[in-house]
């Protein structure tokens, strides 16, 4: 079963060796010793490392199509086991900063285009396009700490899953993405929305600044004060974005010394509509420090001998899972932070109840590596606004029966809504449902029916909050972390931020060396579904 599992309290030594062992403990490789590129800001913490900066001038290790080696460069990186039917030119594995500007001037010189990959985990394969030459910075290296400033520099390809451990020597966190395996760089562009987003905000809003590879081979500088417009444009641009970020800097925050969670499963049939009615209007009271999820899975997931008990019952029934995890620091302000989720009207239908357990990002990244398996995946998503009432019925086809044993769908509350900064990334709403549809049986390709039932799944379900528009229970648009842009039409950006976004572009790269959005045939890049 995945969920429903009390936890041991977890040694929080913040600032010790102790806490980072404690990622080990927990199945996470520990970085130290794993990782010769990390250096840090404390006495005996410095490791040797090799320059981003290199100006070596050997030669690059680019692999042009045809070539044996091309294949696996060109997808053997990509997290989603359905891979793209296009093809680059060529894929450069980029080590160094240097070495990424001479990529920029040999897709010029080639007239080809620029892609950029930074880990691998985009679902569609964004980073794989025709006609380019996709730059991998996944041997791109740098991880760094300034106890002084508690900020981190990274390299784009730098996952959660090194950054945390490593930061937890300083006692720091940063909001990465929950599943430890993404990599920072598209996930930042795309807005970053990851641990505790509903209440400490985008970890895009955590970039003190970046460095940025330019569409001519410039190396600039971005933030708030230099290059304001670049930074603006970045932070919510997504694969749109036209320029190389090779190093990112972040502001860092203290590790929640007392993760708790509350975790309840509950059958979807004859309970949904009453419990999620409640839990958006719960939501917007909860702590802050609480990240508040609704999920289903099919009954045969989560109970995977459910026969023996129930022989009659379909293995595809929908399983709610209603769970909140606290971010803080005290086991008496879990306990007081998660008690509203107690109030469930269908509390007393629950199959599972697990009350203010005490976890650890350790392991709710092994339980993030268990819910996300290596498989082939068709992705969803739409922000959806109105009424509690209206939400509930737009959302309820995706509560009832599951499109196969291992999908699972989810509504994130960001409930109640933050104010943004000032940044291209301006679409939000109260909620976020998104669609995580896999077909393990076709791994191999070879079970074309079960993917068109996965497709049409999605399509059922989103079709219908397409056709309110903006209306209450319709959609506003989509976050372009979780969708792959070519199957529905969907807006990302307001039109205000798009023309400006568009406007920044032509100034940095006038000449279109970049690959763009894609889009769905007969509409135009962020235009909304026509009803």
């Amino acid at each position: 079963m995945l969920y429903g599992k009390s936890n041991e309290e977890a040694a929080h030594l913040a600032g010790t060796p102790a806490y980072a062992n404690h990622f080990q403990a927990d199945g996470q490789k520990a970085v130290n010793g794993d990782a010769p590129w990390i250096t840090g800001q404390q006495t005996g913490a410095k490791q040797a490392a090799p320059s981003p900066e290199d100006g070596r001038e050997g030669p690059l290790n680019i692999f042009w199509r045809g070539q044996k080696p091309y294949e696996e460069a060109r997808v053997g990186r990509i997290f989603n086991l359905r891979r793209p039917e296009r093809f680059p030119a060529a894929v450069l594995n980029a080590h160094s900063v240097n070495e990424v500007v001479r990529g920029v001037k040999l897709a010029a010189e080639r007239g080809l285009k620029i892609a950029i990959r930074s880990g691998g985990h985009s679902w569609a394969g964004l980073s794989v396009r025709n006609k380019s030459i996709l730059i991998d910075l996944g041997n791109l290296k740098e991880l760094s700490y300034d106890s002084a400033t508690r900020i981190v520099t990274v390299s784009p390809s730098t996952t959660g899953g090194e950054l945390n451990p490593y930061l937890a020597r300083w006692g720091r966190f940063f909001g990465g993405g929950h599943c430890p395996t993404v990599g920072l760089g598209g996930f930042l562009l795309q807005g970053g929305q990851g641990w505790g987003a509903r209440g400490w905000g985008w970890a895009c809003e955590q970039i003190d600044s970046m460095d940025v590879v330019l569409a001519n081979g410039d190396i600039v500088t971005c933030s708030e004060s230099v290059n304001s417009d670049l930074f603006w444009a970045a932070r919510g641009a997504g694969p749109g974005f036209f320029g190389v970020v090779v190093r990112f800097r972040l502001r860092t925050r203290p590790i929640p010394l007392a993760m708790h969670h509350t975790t309840v499963l509950i059958p979807a049939k004859g309970n949904f509509e009453a419990c999620s009615e409640w839990w958006f209007k719960v939501n917007r009271t909860l702590d802050p420090l609480v990240e508040s999820v609704l999920l289903s899975f099919s009954r045969k997931r989560l109970f995977p001998d459910y026969a023996k008990t129930d022989p009659t019952a379909n293995p595809l029934d929908a399983i709610m899972v209603m769970r909140g995890t606290y971010l803080g620091d005290d086991e008496d302000e879990a306990r007081e932070a998660l008690a509203p989720l107690l109030q469930c009207p269908v509390l007393d239908n629950a199959i599972v109840k697990v009350v203010c357990a005490s976890t650890s990002m350790a392991q709710e990244y092994e339980q993030q590596l268990a819910d996300n398996p290596p498989a082939r995946y068709f992705l969803d998503n739409a922000w959806v606004h109105g009424e509690d009432k209206d939400v509930v019925q737009s959302l309820k086809a995706a509560y009832d029966i599951m499109p196969s044993e291992e999908s699972f769908f989810l509504i994130y509350s960001m409930a109640p809504l933050r104010p943004l900064p000032d940044m291209a990334f301006d679409i939000q709403s109260e909620h976020y449902a998104a669609g995580y549809i896999i077909n393990k049986a076709s791994e191999g390709g070879d079970d074309q029916e079960g993917d068109q039932r996965c497709q049409e799944w999605l399509k059922t379900v989103f079709s219908g909050l397409d056709e309110r528009g903006g209306k209450s229970g319709g959609t506003i648009g989509q976050y372009t972390g979780d969708t792959e842009l070519t199957r529905r039409p969907s807006k990302f950006m307001s039109d205000e931020h798009w023309s400006k976004f568009c406007e920044i572009k032509k100034k940095y790269d006038p000449n279109d060396s970049f690959s763009w959005y894609m889009n769905v045939e007969g509409y135009q890049v962020n235009e909304a579904a026509r009803n």
